[in-house]
């Protein structure tokens, strides 16, 4: 499909949702990024209905003050329907991961179950999931243990990736204090964007940190030239970008179809987004999915969109509870 075809879709399928569930008081950014889980799948025909149904399935099954009874259920039911032929018993192996994240002292809660999806598409690769929890658990730590302040449970679902990989915990660190320090010297904002950068980058291990860092600067000049602000937001698909190796081309398709999605009565106050959204269409449709560097960026991009997204999300809703209690006091 077309880049164009492919933002055609994502409109009628976010206005086909947002009008299923106009009365559930959904965030629009969830919306908008289960949509989006399906615009890019143009094999996987989206029906409302089904997708509703699948979405109160979840919901029933899920205990009282899980997220899945909120809006956390859209975005599993999205990703269980875009990726697995039998979504609903694949639910069920989601949430015995996630009970074997609990169990292993991972906090409860939205980021624990998107970090339950990571396992899950990943359990192939592994022989012991126990294992493979227990190593994520150790980079989160080894994670926490350099930045306290801005490592956060939205770090599990990187952890969860390189976990796949990686072996050698204290290596593993090294390496990505490596990225964060050198982007830093280089006009990078130190935080946990820089850090959520950093965890991206590690997860290539083919070429020197040096190339790497080199391919990420260039990606983010790319990015400025094709008239994009580069935010803090930017930075993990900046990595993405980088890994992937796309030329100008890339970047001035990701600007236009930013643009094409800014114009649209739907989307058009959702600009930080839209950019996230061309920058995923655009890799999508225009890398060639063959390549091992592209395989790999595939398994992490719509976990980092989705760990993204997450955090947004709550901090959105964090900002809207102080709102709220600043105007009761």
């Amino acid at each position: 499909m077309s880049v164009e075809s492919v933002v055609n879709r994502y409109e009628e399928i976010y206005d086909e949702m947002k009008k299923e569930f106009k009365w559930s008081f959904v965030n629009k950014k969830v919306l908008l990024h289960a949509a989006m889980t399906y615009a890019v799948q143009p094999h996987i025909p989206f029906n409302s209905q089904q997708f509703k149904g699948l979405c109160n399935r979840i919901s029933k099954d899920a205990s009282m003050f899980s997220p899945l009874k909120q809006d956390k259920r859209l975005t599993v039911a999205a990703i269980l329907e875009t990726k697995y032929d039998d979504p609903k018993t694949n639910f069920h192996y989601m949430k015995r991961i996630y009970d074997l994240l609990v169990k292993k002292k991972f906090r409860r809660g939205a980021a624990s179950y998107t970090t339950a999806l990571v396992i899950l598409s990943q359990a192939d690769e592994v022989q012991s999931l126990d294992e493979y929890v227990e190593r994520t658990m150790a980079i989160h730590k080894g994670m926490r243990k350099k930045h306290p302040f801005i490592t956060s449970e939205y770090d599990y679902p990187l952890a969860a990736l390189l976990a796949v990989e990686h072996h050698d915990t204290d290596e593993l660190m090294r390496r990505i204090e490596y990225f964060y320090e050198q982007l830093a010297k280089n006009g990078f904002r130190k935080g946990s964007d820089l850090q959520f950068l950093s965890h991206i980058l590690s997860l290539d291990d083919e070429h020197s940190p040096d190339e790497i860092i080199s391919r990420t600067l260039a990606a983010r000049e790319s990015w400025k030239l094709s008239g994009m602000k580069h935010k803090g937001l930017h930075y993990p698909v900046t990595g993405l970008l980088a890994l992937a190796g796309g030329d100008s081309l890339l970047f001035d398709t990701i600007s236009e179809t930013s643009e094409d999605l800014n114009r649209r009565k739907s989307f058009k106050w959702e600009k930080d987004w839209n950019s996230l959204v061309a920058a995923n269409i655009t890799m999508r449709t225009t890398l060639d999915p063959d390549e091992s560097l592209s395989v790999s960026m595939y398994a992490s991009l719509n976990t980092v969109l989705e760990a993204q997204n997450a955090a947004m999300v709550a901090a959105a809703t964090a900002g809207a509870v102080a709102a709220t209690s600043s105007s009761g006091n």
